[in-house]
């Protein structure tokens, strides 16, 4: 997910999130290996974040030990006073887990906004971090647009699985034009960094399709009333509506004031950071097939033996919603560079500077979701896409494909 408005909004206390790893006597910390996970596990994104959280968890529990060591998952709230992430929680959290010594690796944030502060904290203490869902283009690498968030580029301790935000806005445009056979969109975008960058990729995309801005408009995150924006996307006759933003800050109660402005057959696009259970209720009559999200994921594989034994405890809905599995190929893939460590240290465990390293060389790990292997800014080599839309009151997986700067969408 790309960078949210919301991280400089509540600063308070931080809870402590307690580590599990099954029944048993506890073993001292120099015999367990733990991974850590950090996402929104309350507030508005609860849902969502837990999902991701218990995916996570589920890799780590098929993989009970490595050697000698028992392996364990740390679960990590950065959600703080109702808010659905918040980055100070989130370093908070990261430097926690730094100072434990059973953490080898951290899986996730959900979000840019989160890895902004997060990654920083992860990164001076050599603390591998995986995420399943981050797409702000710069988090990989020195850009004005994260001010402050490195001194130089390439930082060397994260990674990534999610298809980031240059490669989303094309896509939607590509399927809204190839797919849904559209071609006048009016976009918006609530004017912060990165939702704007999206969006102006989109834009680009359109452009270079043959397609018709007819109208482009910055608008409020503070505002509840969009009625004149959209008198105006209809009065342009606009046939979509992108928008660069995200639920939290109103892009979604623009959807439900579509209602007796725009025709009902228009449609309500936009990238990941829509694509949540927020998003569908701020919505409400027009929450429907119309509203089409991207995630920078793969379709998983659900007939690989690691999916059928997540779906015996778990809905295939559930394994299906966005980045859930890749949430669990995040975590395999810290845990098969930490099974490398320690086959390379001829049994003991690893450091932290050397699961780094083993991360960074990864080539063709097998997940759930694709075979990861990362460049040399740490974005996985070969990230899929995929297109959601609401049924029956949940997002769901609809096309799927990839996305290259070269080839354009391919669909599945």
């Amino acid at each position: 997910m790309r960078v949210t408005q919301r991280y400089w909004l509540a600063v308070a206390a931080a809870t402590l999130a307690a580590a599990c790893g099954g029944s048993g006597p506890a073993l001292p910390a120099a015999d367990q290996i733990a991974i850590a996970g950090d996402f929104p596990l309350s507030g508005a994104d609860a849902a969502y974040g837990s999902r991701l959280s218990d995916a996570a968890r589920s890799a780590v529990a098929a993989t009970p030990t490595i050697g000698r060591y028992r392996v364990v998952f740390v679960p990590n709230d950065d959600a703080l006073a109702g808010f659905s992430d918040d980055g100070l929680k989130a370093e908070q959290n990261a430097r926690r887990m730094a100072a434990d010594p059973r953490v080898l690796g951290l899986v996730g944030p959900l979000s840019s906004v989160v890895a902004l502060q997060v990654v920083p904290a992860a990164s001076s203490a050599g603390l591998a971090e995986v995420s399943p869902s981050t797409t702000a283009d710069c988090l990989t690498g020195y850009s004005p647009a994260c001010p402050g968030l490195y001194s130089q580029p390439n930082p060397s301790t994260f990674f990534r699985l999610a298809a980031p935000d240059s490669s989303q806005g094309p896509a939607m445009a590509d399927f809204a034009m190839g797919e849904l056979h559209l071609t006048r969109f009016a976009v918006l975008t609530d004017g912060f960094h990165h939702d704007d960058n999206l969006a102006r990729a989109f834009a680009a995309r359109v452009q270079a399709l043959g397609g018709q801005l007819v109208l482009q408009e910055f608008y409020s995150s503070n505002s509840h009333d969009f009625t004149e924006l959209l008198s105006h996307a209809a009065a342009a006759q606009a046939e979509a509506i992108y928008v660069g933003g995200e639920f939290g800050g109103g892009a979604c109660r623009i959807r439900a004031q579509m209602a007796g402005i725009l025709p009902e057959t228009t449609y309500f696009l936009g990238s990941d950071s829509i694509g949540t259970p927020g998003c569908i209720t701020d919505a409400h009559a027009l929450a429907n097939g119309r509203m089409i999200s991207t995630a920078g994921t793969a379709h998983p594989n659900l007939s690989d033996p690691r999916a059928i034994a997540y779906l015996k405890t778990h809905s295939r809905a559930t394994a299906l919603a966005p980045y859930t599995m890749a949430a669990y190929d995040a975590a395999l893939v810290e845990l098969e560079a930490i099974q490398r460590g320690v086959a390379a240290n001829h049994g003991r465990k690893p450091s932290r500077e050397e699961v780094v390293a083993a991360i960074a060389s990864s080539q063709g790990v097998h997940g759930i979701t694709g075979t990861w292997s990362f460049d040399s800014r740490g974005d996985a080599t070969a990230p899929g896409m995929s297109f959601y839309r609401v049924e029956n009151g949940e997002w769901t997986l609809w096309r799927w494909g990839s996305y290259s700067s070269t080839s354009g969408l391919t669909l599945a």
